[in-house]
């Protein structure tokens, strides 16, 4: 996959690609803490509690797991990026895979060509 790519689908999806990715820079008995912990930052409801959550958690993992820490240092921007807009918003633009709606047939369009 072209590197262009991967950028784009970060910063669609950034929840669900960096946590896979995150948890790949930890041991498999510690995947669990860390997701966890990574969700949390995503409930927040304000992006300077956002910010600050996702520093902290940075720091937290930076003794144990020195890859996982400097993963999230240098996503920080593309994956909070959704902060920019209003709060409303950031659950739908976190979560959701553009690309995927975007790359549907519509509905009935396969099936119609087949007949």
């Amino acid at each position: 996959m072209a590197a262009s790519h991967r950028k784009v689908r970060l910063i669609i999806a950034p929840g669900v690609h960096f946590a896979r990715n995150l948890s790949q820079r930890v041991p498999k008995t510690h995947q669990g803490m860390v997701t966890a912990a990574l969700r949390s930052v995503f409930a927040q409801e304000n992006a300077g509690d956002l910010l600050s959550r996702w520093d902290d958690l940075a720091v937290s993992l930076a003794e144990l797991f020195p890859k996982a820490a400097e993963l999230m240092n240098e996503a920080r921007e593309n994956v909070l990026a959704f902060r920019h807009f209003p709060a409303q918003h950031w659950k739908k633009v976190w979560s959701t895979n553009l690309l995927e709606r975007v790359n549907v047939a519509p509905r009935g369009a396969l099936s119609k060509s087949c007949h």
